[in-house]
């Protein structure tokens, strides 16, 4: 029988874990999908501190910045394994930069389907605009007319944004004219020709059939192998160039600190769990005897105010609490008994103090934000205590020790709560993502710098690396807490079964 139960386990086990394989994937899916339909520009938000559009250096450095960043994240690449487009898309599409041009490609393929004209006719836009540099640079002191060849150097950037046939059309002409009225532009005159030429020639080939003709291409290294396993060997981790991938916990920098995000996040996951676990700690120390209590005497005197009370603390929310929490015992106007926000002394610890002093410091701190991560699961706690055990004073085997003599107090204890403890599983269960994602709503009342205050500030200033390894961690330590459960439900409750997990 002992082996059976031992092999039993063991299966039970290997089962769970093999459920992590496609919920790791998934949360990996949904995380890169974050980072990638995230609103705004990651090239963007990296070189914002290269401004100053106005002058020509400034402006040129931040192009070149821009084509840095953009190798360094990634952007380079295709998103994923493979790709569904059409016919008529080239698999390349993704290397175009920037995304505006990259639109207004795939807006004329929509239109004529024929990559090799619309490819032809970006180019004569990209030689117009080159010839119209030579033509400044190579001047050798003649005369020459600026602001027309920026009214044309404007226009060929005009023309990489329009895709509306009539629009380029207009545009081409007026482009021709400008260079046609100008004896000092004859140099251009070529270009202009070859621009409208090939515009023609990507009307009059046309093929929009192949828009309708699906292809599949596959794409062996993208951006989502990448943000996975990093820019180096990926079984190895070694050689790597720009990122380590988020499977060796690699998520990128910050976009508001400039620092490697687990670098910034390890210091607020620290005071997250420290609140979860003394959360946790006070609410099975207060909960355990009242719900054993209450289960005890039921429908009696104790059992019918503790109720109310704990169905009172239940029923608030907890930002009202934490509030007229604040407004009461944090108030120099009212009871100032405790501080009104932070973790720690305004002044910070004393150079010298030790463990024990930076704990007596910091507790003052902890009084009410703990109170309000406690109220809720006591509440929760105990009620479900209570019912647990009452629901295992009605069964044979508390009747037969009641028979033998066995008092009420060591049955309540001994026999009736040892087989009641799935609801204290269940509330450890939560402990593990908690301590990452942290409270939202609590830790912003109090200032306090854990997980949930760092979520907000990220949503608050577009943060996606952040937001991304936040949603990751917590996903990741969602499905550990489950997983860990699990195995304690089967070790509590000798009801469930192995043999029907394993088969």
């Amino acid at each position: 029988m002992a082996n059976f139960v031992n092999h039993g386990m063991t299966s039970y086990i290997i089962k769970r874990l093999l459920y992590f394989i496609p919920t790791l994937f998934i949360i990996s899916i949904l995380a890169y999908l974050i980072s990638v339909i995230a609103p705004g520009d990651p090239v963007d938000r990296a070189v914002q501190g290269y401004t100053g559009a106005g002058n020509k250096t400034l402006s040129e450095e931040r192009l070149r910045q821009k084509k840095i960043w953009r190798t360094k994240l990634g952007l380079d690449l295709p998103l994923f394994y493979f790709s569904i487009h059409s016919l008529a898309e080239p698999d390349t599409l993704y290397k175009i930069y920037p995304p505006l041009e990259k639109n207004t490609l795939k807006r004329l393929i929509s239109s004529y389907g024929n990559w090799p004209e619309i490819t032809a006719y970006y180019e004569s836009l990209n030689m117009l605009e080159a010839d119209l540099i030579k033509l400044v640079l190579f001047a050798n002191g003649a005369k020459i007319p600026y602001e027309k060849i920026s009214e044309l150097r404007f226009a060929c950037l005009a023309l990489k944004g329009i895709y509306d046939s009539n629009l380029i059309t207009i545009k081409i002409r007026e482009v021709n004219e400008v260079i046609a009225a100008d004896p000092q532009l004859a140099a251009l005159h070529n270009s202009g020709l070859l621009m409208a030429r090939r515009f023609g020639d990507m009307q009059a080939k046309a093929t929009s059939y192949k828009n309708y003709i699906p292809v599949i291409s596959l794409h062996p290294y993208n951006q989502y192998h990448r943000w996975l396993f990093g820019d180096g060997n990926w079984l190895t981790g070694k050689a790597p160039v720009f990122t380590k991938g988020i499977l060796r916990g690699d998520f990128g920098t910050s976009y508001v600190t400039g620092l490697p995000v687990m670098q910034e996040l390890l210091p607020r996951i620290k005071w997250s769990m420290i609140l979860a676990f003394l959360a946790i700690l006070l609410a099975m120390a207060i909960s355990i005897p009242i719900g054993l209590r209450s289960a005890a005497y039921e429908n009696g005197l104790f059992d019918r105010i503790s109720g109310g009370i704990l169905f009172f603390f239940f029923s608030m929310p907890v930002f009202w609490v934490g509030t007229l929490l604040l407004l009461l015992f944090a108030n120099p106007n009212v009871l100032q008994l405790f501080p009104t926000s932070g973790i720690k002394p305004v002044t910070g610890y004393p150079a010298d103090a030790s463990l024990i002093q930076k704990i007596m410091l910091t507790a003052p701190f902890l009084v009410l934000p703990l109170f309000c991560y406690t109220y809720g699961a006591t509440s929760y706690l105990s009620r479900s205590i209570r019912i647990s055990v009452i629901g295992e004073l009605t069964r044979d085997y508390i009747r037969t020790a009641r028979a033998k003599g066995v008092s009420y107090p060591k049955i309540i204890s001994r026999h009736a709560f040892a087989n009641s403890k799935l609801p204290l599983i269940t509330l450890l269960a939560n402990v593990l993502p908690q301590a990452v994602s942290g409270s939202l709503i609590i830790e912003t009342i109090f200032t306090i710098p854990g997980m949930g205050f760092e979520t907000i500030n990220s949503f608050q200033h577009q943060n996606y690396p952040v937001i991304v390894a936040i949603f990751t961690i917590t996903g990741l330590l969602t499905i550990t807490g489950y997983f860990i459960a699990d195995i304690l439900y089967a070790v509590a409750d000798p009801r469930i079964s192995y043999k029907k997990e394993i088969h």
